[in-house]
């Protein structure tokens, strides 16, 4: 027998009641010997196993428009261990376990694991701060990826999961680099696909994390992709780029750029008219100390700042390379500029090498021309200066003649000056010829001078601009060719040298000069019949060309005023003419023409 009603021998009866209504054709509740209870299943195998064999089996709970449907579980010691609840008040799903809410499935159909509050489709809320509120985990085996988020039906997009074994975890498309080991790796987060360049990045047990990169290259995804590291940031916080070995410890190693072979550089790309900089802080916010240093590049005028002290300007390098300091428009290659109200503008050379009983070190700036050596000024030692009374300098001076290089002059430590020698046992030592305009005091120091006096004093004027005149038959002053000197005694003698460059209109014209003392004519000749009287005179040749006069003349002016000596001109000759000064007479704008000066030097002689 099946049944109950079987096994006692009783026959199937219809009865109605308030409790239970019996209506079926067949049997509808099976209740076995191990108390399972069938409902369209005469053999239950659990407690309550309900079976439509011809359509779709439903167990419905139905309450108020504002309760619940519950599904409880209990144990022997505690109830409400755990239920599935819905709740008709808000549509929601709720999932109890050990007696506390663990899921809820919203009206909006967002599921929530930990809030009773869903804000996304899965909203997870954890409650231990060290674990992870989420754990997907594939079956075992490498290249397996826990999760995948795909474009389309067949095509990988973004994976999670293992990449070739259980120590090197991967985000991406399960591609590793298999130049790096998997052992000392916590995970890859990495991207691929057929014929595309490949990324990786790997997280080391060290803490670092290091950025792989790999060409186009057709590699089918999940396979090892051999793949160069391009950049790390190491544990301590410190960049490295295209290096794994950071840079100079302490000072230099927050950022580290390229390897110890071929070239390396980083380039900072501004507009046409903006600025590329570098700031050196010392301080947060926005004090001074911010931005205390700064390197510069201005595109707009092709110019780079140097800053210090809160970024204020100390060297600039303009577009033409010149180099100011202290100075924002330098005006050469080096311009140093500073206003220094009872101080001074320096510029040092320096050098720091110093031992007993060693001078020959110097400090040398030089001047080249198409990479030779021009001239030099050195300063040199004359002690060892290991001591303060063993410090004494020198300074020379070396120019080139002729393709040698020679010192032509030197001040040592006793301040005496030598010319043409390096040994000056004077305050000036001259090797070689001395020419000077004028000596201050008597000239009784002078040794060695010509015999028949010393000179004591020399005045010259030059006249650099032309003079014109037209023809006259009476000496005239040239304007500007004189001097005026003071003798010192009355017995003194006044050398007189003259130099004239002239010129007429006439190839037969004749200029004539005379030398004049205050207004007496010196240095002049006899006038017979028609002649004129003069110190010196030319005939002009031609237009073009200009002649020199020269003449000297000693006189004897007995007095100690000042005396004015000054030339006078005449003309003559054929055709009468003009006079011109410092030119040719048609002064022609050419190479051929020239413009010249001309002199009249006086020079006193002690007797």
């Amino acid at each position: 027998m099946s049944n109950a009603r079987d096994k006692a021998n009783i026959p199937a009866l219809n009865f109605s009641s308030t409790g239970i209504d019996d209506n079926a054709t067949s049997t509808a509740i099976t209740i076995d010997s191990n108390e399972r209870v069938g409902i369209g299943e005469s053999s239950p195998i659990s407690e309550l196993h309900i079976t439509d064999a011809s359509a779709t089996a439903v167990v419905r709970l139905e309450s108020s428009d504002s309760g619940d449907c519950r599904i409880n579980f209990d144990d022997q010691s505690a109830t409400d261990r755990g239920r599935i609840i819905y709740a008709h008040s808000d549509d929601s799903l709720r999932t109890e376990v050990a007696g506390s809410e663990r899921m809820r499935i919203d009206s909006s159909g967002n599921v929530g694991i930990g809030t009773t509050s869903p804000e996304s489709p899965l909203h997870v809320v954890g409650t231990n701060t060290l674990l992870s509120p989420l754990r997907i985990q594939p079956a075992s085996g490498n290249g397996a990826s826990a999760f995948s988020i795909r474009q389309d039906a067949t095509a990988d997009r973004f994976n999670i999961g293992l990449a070739y074994s259980s120590a090197s975890g991967i985000i991406g498309n399960r591609v590793k680099p298999s130049n790096t080991s998997e052992s000392d790796a916590t995970g890859f987060l990495s991207s691929s696909a057929s014929n595309v360049a490949r990324t990786a990045i790997k997280f080391h047990t060290s803490g670092d994390i290091q950025f792989y990169n790999a060409p186009q290259q057709n590699t089918a995804v999940d396979s090892v992709v051999a793949m160069t590291e391009r950049m790390r940031i190491d544990s301590s916080g410190r960049l490295l780029i295209g290096t794994t070995d950071i840079g100079y410890t302490g000072f230099g190693d927050d950022l580290t750029i390229g390897s110890a072979s071929g070239n390396n550089g980083m380039t900072i790309r501004s507009g046409t008219s903006n600025y590329g900089t570098f700031y050196f802080s010392d301080a947060t916010g926005t004090s001074a100390g911010t931005y205390a240093g700064k390197i510069q590049y201005n595109h707009s005028d092709n110019s780079m700042v140097f800053a210090t002290n809160s970024s204020s300007e100390r060297m600039r390098i303009n577009s033409s390379g010149n180099v100011g300091i202290g100075t924002s428009s330098p005006n050469a290659e080096l311009h140093i500029s500073k206003s220094a109200d009872a101080n001074s503008t320096e510029l040092i050379l320096e050098n720091t090498f110093t031992a007993s009983g060693s001078t020959d070190e110097i400090i040398q700036l030089q001047a080249r021309f198409g990479g030779y050596d021009a001239s030099y000024i050195i300063t040199g030692k004359e002690e060892d200066f290991t001591t303060s009374a063993n410090r004494s300098s020198f300074m020379s001076f070396t120019t080139r003649k002729d393709g040698t290089l020679a010192e032509k002059m030197r001040i040592d430590s006793s301040g005496n000056v030598g010319i043409g020698t390096s040994s000056p046992t004077q305050k000036l030592d001259v090797s070689g010829t001395v020419k000077a305009t004028a000596f201050q005091g008597d000239g009784s120091a002078l040794t060695n001078l010509p015999g028949g006096g010393k000179v004591l004093q020399v005045v010259s004027t030059t006249k650099t601009d032309t003079f014109s005149a037209g023809n006259v038959s009476t000496y005239a002053d040239i304007t500007g060719l004189s001097a005026s000197i003071t003798p010192s005694a009355t017995s003194s003698k006044i050398l007189c040298i003259v130099n004239i460059n002239s010129s007429s209109d006439q190839n037969t014209n004749a200029n004539f000069f005379r030398l004049v003392r205050g207004s007496t004519a010196i240095n002049v000749g006899t006038s017979v019949g028609s002649r004129v009287a003069a110190s010196a005179h030319m005939i002009s040749r031609d237009t073009q060309r200009q002649t020199l006069s020269s003449f000297n003349f000693l006189d004897s002016p007995s007095t100690t005023s000042a005396t004015t000596y000054k030339i006078q001109y005449q003309n003559g000759g054929a055709g009468g003419g003009n006079c011109r000064i410092n030119r040719s007479y048609n002064d022609a704008n050419n190479n051929d023409s020239a413009r010249t000066a001309s002199t009249i030097t006086l020079m006193e002689i002690g007797v």
